[in-house]
């Protein structure tokens, strides 16, 4: 699958923390590749993307400013205004050479592929501006590895037919999304020392129109007992009626966690990847935390910023019965970063690896960081 996350509002460095793992630059390209053979897993209740196409993708170009030109023949509209075996000219903002590679790889093969569009002119990129082709906020391939099935085309036509047409509906739809995708059990699961907000951080916010965009409502408000406490909400900023980011808060009596930043996905969400997500933000957090308690120590030294995990570029390992034994994702340097996980039911991080190769200053780190944040949670794992 191959997701593209065209337009995000600017967060402060800590996006890096709980985003989902996509580039935490504004306007920035990401992809998500799911595993070839896995068939489409899709949420029922709502659909994140305004139209969806089956389409013959013809030419793809580059642009100055990091805009992305794709030409595509329509076969089907699942989704949309758009009519059959007509062209469309999209623009989209911005992407790398990675990714421009990727999708000119695509040319000439036929793919599901699904949009939203800019209709808040005012914060259209100038890149955007100039282009004179449809621009969209998002593109999502989710065949992009292998072919279309006719299964494929059956999940996102069922998806598409569950999800609500009218505006007003769209709030409480969305917010049925996010409660299946975040359980009370992962919820739990993920609030954890190792996660939470270190003291003074202040919690992320999509949402800043008063407007257009939808502010924080209370989530699992029927299973308050399962939370023990915590009070979830979320928020995200939206466009027309349709959410484009979202942040997910947990607020407790004396902690609060982060747990998404994101963009909406049609997606189901698996335990791997929920996963992949929680231990990926324990290491990015505890490498925030050591990089605030040594601002003057690693000022202008460049150590830190080989510290950043690359959250597009992780996986996880398992044995051959098929159980998680490590994570693992590249840093900014180039360097493969290699969590050991427990193999009881906490699957914490035991010891970290650089390049295959034990490496003492990362887990102690890590360790250094999870004995300060255990001292704010006495009470918590």
């Amino acid at each position: 699958m191959l997701k593209f996350i065209t337009y995000l509002t600017l967060f402060s460095f800590s996006l890096l923390l709980c985003s989902t793992p996509v580039s935490a630059r504004e306007a920035t390209l990401g992809d998500k590749l799911s595993a070839d053979s896995q068939p489409l897993q899709l949420y029922r209740g709502y659909f994140p993307y305004q139209e969806c196409l089956l389409a013959t993708i013809e030419q793809v170009s580059k642009k100055p400013h990091g805009v992305l030109l794709l030409t595509v023949k329509i076969e089907d509209v699942y989704s949309g205004n758009y009519k059959k075996d007509s062209r469309l000219a999209l623009s989209l903002y911005e992407g790398d050479e990675e990714q421009y590679k990727f999708l000119l790889a695509l040319k000439s093969t036929r793919q599901i592929i699904a949009f939203s569009h800019w209709t808040k002119e005012s914060e259209r990129p100038d890149a955007l501006l100039k282009a004179s082709k449809i621009p969209i906020r998002s593109l999502w391939i989710p065949c992009a590895r292998r072919e279309v099935t006719s299964c494929d085309i059956a999940e996102i036509k069922s998806a598409i037919e569950t999800s609500p047409r009218e505006a007003t509906q769209t709030k409480a739809a969305f917010q049925r999304l996010l409660e299946s995708k975040w359980t009370p059990a992962r919820i739990n699961d993920f609030c954890r020392p190792e996660t939470q907000l270190i003291y003074g951080e202040a919690s992320e916010h999509c949402a800043c129109d008063r407007k257009t965009d939808w502010f924080a409502s209370p989530m699992h408000t029927d299973k308050t007992a399962e939370l023990q406490g915590k009070i979830v909400e979320w928020q995200a900023s939206a466009d027309n009626g349709a959410p484009l980011s979202y942040n997910i808060k947990v607020i407790s009596s004396k902690n609060g966690w982060d747990l998404e930043v994101g963009t909406p996905s049609a997606e189901v969400w698996n335990d791997d990847q929920f996963l992949m997500h929680r231990v990926g933000c324990s290491i990015n957090q505890a490498a925030l935390a050591h990089r605030e308690a040594n601002r003057q120590t690693l000022a202008g030294s460049g150590y830190f910023y080989n510290m950043i995990l690359d959250r597009s570029k992780e996986s996880l390992v398992k044995d051959k019965t098929g159980m998680v034994t490590d994570y693992r994702c590249r840093l900014s340097n180039g360097s493969i970063l290699t969590a050991t996980l427990t193999k009881d039911n906490m699957q914490a991080v035991s010891e970290i690896l650089i390049n295959g190769k034990r490496d003492k200053g990362w887990t102690a780190m890590y360790k250094e960081c999870l004995n300060n944040m255990k001292r704010c949670l006495p009470n918590e794992r």
